[in-house]
Protein backbone atom coordinates (compact mmCIF):
# COMPACT_ATOMS: atom_id res chain seq x y z
CA UNK A 1 0.00 0.00 0.00
CA UNK A 2 1.11 3.57 -1.01
CA UNK A 3 1.74 5.68 2.12
CA UNK A 4 1.38 2.84 5.13
CA UNK A 5 4.66 1.33 5.80
CA UNK A 6 4.75 -2.20 6.21
CA UNK A 7 7.11 -2.09 8.92
CA UNK A 8 7.66 0.15 12.29
CA UNK A 9 9.14 3.33 11.70
CA UNK A 10 12.51 4.03 13.13
CA UNK A 11 12.98 6.87 16.08
CA UNK A 12 13.46 10.59 15.52
CA UNK A 13 17.10 11.27 15.08
CA UNK A 14 16.86 14.99 14.86
CA UNK A 15 17.06 17.22 18.08
CA UNK A 16 14.37 17.84 19.64
CA UNK A 17 14.45 21.66 19.58
CA UNK A 18 15.41 21.89 15.65
CA UNK A 19 13.40 23.61 12.91
CA UNK A 20 12.88 19.74 11.15
CA UNK A 21 11.97 18.34 14.05
CA UNK A 22 9.39 20.59 15.03
CA UNK A 23 7.85 20.64 11.28
CA UNK A 24 7.86 16.56 10.97
CA UNK A 25 5.32 14.96 11.34
CA UNK A 26 5.23 13.06 15.15
CA UNK A 27 3.11 9.75 14.38
CA UNK A 28 4.37 6.48 15.02
CA UNK A 29 2.92 3.34 13.37
CA UNK A 30 3.43 0.23 14.35
CA UNK A 31 2.89 -2.85 11.95
CA UNK A 32 -0.07 -4.03 11.84
CA UNK A 33 -0.07 -7.75 13.13
CA UNK A 34 -3.80 -8.92 12.13
CA UNK A 35 -7.15 -7.17 11.11
CA UNK A 36 -10.70 -8.98 12.95
CA UNK A 37 -13.68 -9.13 11.13
CA UNK A 38 -17.05 -9.54 12.47
CA UNK A 39 -20.77 -9.39 11.22
CA UNK A 40 -23.51 -8.76 13.40
CA UNK A 41 -22.85 -11.77 15.99
CA UNK A 42 -20.63 -14.08 13.77
CA UNK A 43 -17.71 -14.17 16.21
CA UNK A 44 -18.96 -12.15 18.88
CA UNK A 45 -22.69 -11.57 20.43
CA UNK A 46 -23.02 -8.16 21.56
CA UNK A 47 -27.00 -8.45 22.47
CA UNK A 48 -28.33 -10.78 24.84
CA UNK A 49 -30.41 -12.96 22.55
CA UNK A 50 -33.28 -13.47 24.22
CA UNK A 51 -33.80 -9.75 24.50
CA UNK A 52 -33.22 -8.75 21.21
CA UNK A 53 -36.11 -11.93 20.44
CA UNK A 54 -38.66 -10.18 22.84
CA UNK A 55 -37.89 -6.84 20.92
CA UNK A 56 -38.48 -8.63 17.71
CA UNK A 57 -41.73 -10.15 18.34
CA UNK A 58 -42.88 -7.03 20.16
CA UNK A 59 -42.16 -5.00 16.76
CA UNK A 60 -44.22 -7.72 14.96
CA UNK A 61 -47.32 -7.09 17.84
CA UNK A 62 -46.76 -10.27 19.44
CA UNK A 63 -45.93 -10.80 23.44
CA UNK A 64 -43.66 -13.79 24.09
CA UNK A 65 -42.96 -14.95 27.49
CA UNK A 66 -39.08 -15.30 28.66
CA UNK A 67 -39.29 -19.14 28.26
CA UNK A 68 -40.63 -19.49 24.87
CA UNK A 69 -38.01 -16.30 24.17
CA UNK A 70 -35.21 -18.34 25.29
CA UNK A 71 -35.97 -21.27 23.42
CA UNK A 72 -36.47 -18.94 20.08
CA UNK A 73 -33.22 -17.71 20.62
CA UNK A 74 -31.37 -21.01 21.40
CA UNK A 75 -32.61 -22.30 18.11
CA UNK A 76 -31.65 -19.00 15.98
CA UNK A 77 -28.25 -19.14 18.51
CA UNK A 78 -28.11 -22.91 16.85
CA UNK A 79 -28.95 -22.28 13.14
CA UNK A 80 -26.54 -19.29 13.23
Amino acid sequence: MHGVPDHAEPPQTRPPGSAEAAAAPRASRRPVKAVLFDFHGTLAQVEEPRRWVLEAAAACGVSLDPVRATSLADRLLTAG
